[in-house]
């Protein structure tokens, strides 16, 4: 199956296809789980292609010559459309910046009118870069009236389970000056 520029597909056939997130199904045949309703086929048929195309990718094949799990196929779900909200500005009537190394953050910022910056070492895990996020919501403060900081250290310590990298995160983040 390819995706042909001249087949107009229908978005709200996809947008109502039922898709179930992977990590509601760990351990579970995927078979069951796979998505349901209008748009469907079409999405199940581009998920099992993406299996061949993964076979036979490079980084795959040396993530199995290092005894790493490759990526075997790509998992569709969590399908949504852009809501209409109105900017930040213009509710409150001031400007912003946001960063995040999380995209999903960056793009509910951008849907608000807030400019997404991109930080240089900020990773959105254990090693992300304070001080280089501070530094450039300072300089984005020169311009703007504010900037939205997102650290996801902590959640990311949170959904691993690990306390103590937990405890460490919040640290960094309080004693990065």
């Amino acid at each position: 199956m390819v995706l042909r520029p001249d087949v107009k597909y229908n978005v709200e056939d996809f947008k109502s296809a039922v898709c179930v997130p992977p990590h509601n199904i760990l351990g579970r045949k995927i078979a069951r789980n796979l998505p349901r309703g209008k748009g469907a086929d079409f999405l199940i048929k581009l998920m099992n292609e993406s299996r061949q195309l993964l076979e036979k990718h490079e980084v795959n094949k040396v993530r199995i010559d290092l005894k790493e799990n490759p990526a075997n196929m790509i998992w569709l779900w969590g399908q949504g459309s852009k809501p209409k909200l109105p900017s930040f500005f213009e509710k409150f009537g001031v400007t912003g910046s946001i960063i995040s190394a999380v995209d999903l953050l960056k793009g509910i910022g951008k849907i608000i009118g807030l400019d997404p910056i991109t930080v240089p070492g900020a990773t959105g895990y254990y090693d992300t870069d304070y001080r280089a996020k501070a530094e450039y919501a300072l300089r984005s403060l020169e311009e703007k009236d504010f900037a939205f900081v997102h650290v996801e250290a902590t959640d990311e310590a949170g959904h691993n389970g690990d306390i103590r990298e937990k405890i460490l995160a919040i640290e960094n983040f309080e004693t990065w000056w």
